[in-house]
């Protein structure tokens, strides 16, 4: 083998251990961001169940998609036996999802209760 070949696989072999080091990076960071973010939005494609189709013996079905979260009691629609809940602070009304909305949590603070 002379140098030239020598010197061509070292590259290679550098290029591929930097391309595997930054995907490493890539993967690393996309984890972090995830397990930091604040905020989790549920979408409307989160529910299986709608009112046009109510799946058999099901208790409960909330669609957090309300037009204020504000902390009233019960504010938080039931549409299967009426077991009404209520948001509280960091909870709040996202223009996306159902109907155009959807509740978004703050994971520090927001939670919802119920009655």
């Amino acid at each position: 083998m002379d140098k030239k070949e020598s010197w061509g696989r070292k590259i290679l072999i550098l290029f591929f251990a930097l391309l595997l080091v930054l995907a490493l990076v890539f993967i690393l960071y996309g984890m972090i961001r995830a397990s930091i973010n604040s905020n989790a939005v549920i979408r409307e494609s989160s529910f299986i169940a709608s009112s046009a189709n109510i799946i058999q013996g099901l208790i409960s079905e909330w669609k957090l998609n309300e037009e204020i979260l504000n902390g009233t009691v019960g504010e938080v629609k039931d549409n299967v036996m009426g077991r009404n809940l209520t948001a509280q602070s960091g909870v709040s009304v996202k223009e996306e999802g159902i109907d155009g909305r959807s509740a978004e949590f703050n994971i520090q603070s927001g939670f919802i209760y119920g009655n």
